[in-house]
């Protein structure tokens, strides 16, 4: 057998491992709607509690803000998920929150999850 053959079934081999392992990382990666699920069921169970205020509703996402240790934040959350379990009208939702933020970086908060609603009563 020659060196080229040799050099040439490795080159083979190790594209056929690559493409294996690509397909295989492809085919495992979540979708955007099961990651951000996570993220919201993650800060809901580990957050920690603040109080914010919903200064805005665009569409079915709420806009609101809130300040951690002197830092001003402002946010959105899509809640087109929870619509159904609301017992008002998106645009009604306004005024003080409670959301819950990750200890870790107080930038990734939520008002509303799965599991938790820091709504007041008279929405959900």
């Amino acid at each position: 057998m020659s060196v080229y053959r040799f050099v040439g079934a490795l080159v083979a081999g190790a594209c056929m491992l690559g493409g294996s392992v690509a397909w295989i990382y492809l085919a495992r990666r979540k979708a955007p709607e099961a990651r951000e699920r996570e993220r919201r069921l993650m800060v809901g169970r580990e957050g920690r509690l603040a109080d914010g205020m919903v200064i805005d509703v665009r569409g079915s996402a709420i806009v609101y803000t809130y300040t951690i240790h002197g830092v001003g934040y402002m946010a959105s959350q899509d809640i087109s998920d929870f619509q159904e379990a609301l017992s008002t009208s998106l645009e009604l939702v306004g005024g003080p929150v409670m959301l819950k933020y990750a200890r870790k970086d107080p930038a990734n908060s939520i008002v509303l999850c799965e599991e938790w609603s820091g709504l007041s009563s008279r929405n959900v």
